[in-house]
C-alpha cells in the first residue's frame, strides 16, 4: 500500500510524465521510434518511480526533489524549451541542472565538426521554436528544425527557410531574443456602429413608443381625464368614472 504522500508523488509523476510526452510528440519527435527519445524517457521513468517510492538514488547519479526538475532535466537533453525552468534542480557540485548541461565539453570529430553538436546548440538556448538573430544584423529568425549537423531557421519576416550549421550557430554570433508582442488592433469599427448594435435599435424602438404615448397623452389632455377616475381596492377592485367620458 502507498503512503498518502507517495500517492500524490505518483499521481503528480504521471502528469508530468505526459506533459513530457506531448511535448515531445508536439515537437515533430516520433516517440516510438527515436531512440533517443526511448533511452532518455526510460531514465526519466526511474527517476520518477524512485522519487515516488522514496527510494535512494544510485551512486554517482543526480537525486532529484521534484517530478519537474527530472523533466526540466529531459527536455535539456532533448533540446527542447522547458516549461518547468523554474524547477531546474541543483547538481552536487552547486550548479542548477541548466548550468550543469553548460559545462560539457567542446570536443572536435577529426574533421573538425562538432562532437554532440545538438546538446551543445541546447545548452545556449538553441532548441526547437526559440527565436534567434545574429548580433550586428536585422536577421531575426526562429528555430523549425534540428539534425546532427545543421540548424533549420524561419526568416520571421519573409517566411522564408534557411540552414545554418551547428558549428556557426555556436561561433558566429548567434544569439537567442524573446520577440516583441505584436501589436493587436480592430481594422474597422463599422460592426460596432449603432446601426447594427442591437441595443441601440432596441433604444430607439422604445424612444418611438415613448414619443408617440406622449403625443396622444397632449392630444387627448390624459392628466384632465385621470382627475375623473379613482380606482376601488375592496370589497373588490374596480376602476370607478366620477365624470361621463364621451365615445
Amino acid at each position: 500500500m502507498f503512503a498518502r504522500e507517495s500517492d500524490k508523488k505518483v499521481t503528480d509523476g504521471n502528469h508530468v510524465l505526459f506533459q513530457l510526452r506531448e511535448l515531445v510528440k508536439n515537437s515533430g519527435v516520433d516517440i516510438l521510434q527515436d531512440v533517443r527519445f526511448v533511452n532518455i524517457l526510460g531514465v526519466v521513468d526511474i527517476n520518477v518511480v524512485r522519487l515516488s517510492l522514496g527510494l535512494p538514488s544510485a551512486e554517482q547519479e543526480k537525486s532529484y526533489k521534484t517530478v519537474q526538475g527530472i523533466a526540466h532535466d529531459a527536455c535539456i537533453l532533448l533540446g527542447l524549451e522547458s516549461p518547468w525552468a523554474a524547477s531546474a534542480e541543483a547538481n552536487d557540485d552547486g550548479n542548477s541542472s541548466g548550468q550543469g548541461a553548460v559545462q560539457r565539453m567542446r570536443e572536435l570529430n577529426p574533421d573538425g565538426s562538432l562532437r554532440n553538436a545538438q546538446d551543445l546548440l541546447g545548452d545556449q538556448g538553441f532548441v526547437l521554436g526559440a527565436c534567434i538573430k545574429k548580433k550586428g544584423e536585422k536577421f531575426e529568425g526562429q528555430i523549425t528544425g534540428m539534425d546532427g549537423s545543421s540548424v533549420t531557421v524561419k526568416d520571421l519576416k519573409s517566411g522564408g527557410v534557411l540552414k545554418v550549421q551547428a558549428r556557426d550557430m555556436l561561433c558566429s554570433g548567434w544569439i537567442t531574443f524573446k520577440p516583441k508582442a505584436e501589436p493587436e488592433s480592430i481594422a474597422s469599427l463599422q460592426s460596432m456602429g449603432p446601426k447594427k448594435n442591437n441595443d441601440f435599435l432596441a433604444g430607439h424602438v422604445i424612444a418611438e413608443i415613448h414619443g408617440a404615448m406622449h403625443e396622444l397623452a397632449t392630444t387627448h389632455d390624459s392628466q384632465k381625464a385621470l382627475g375623473g377616475l379613482s380606482v376601488q381596492l375592496k370589497p373588490n377592485r374596480a376602476l370607478v368614472s366620477s365624470e361621463v367620458f364621451g365615445k
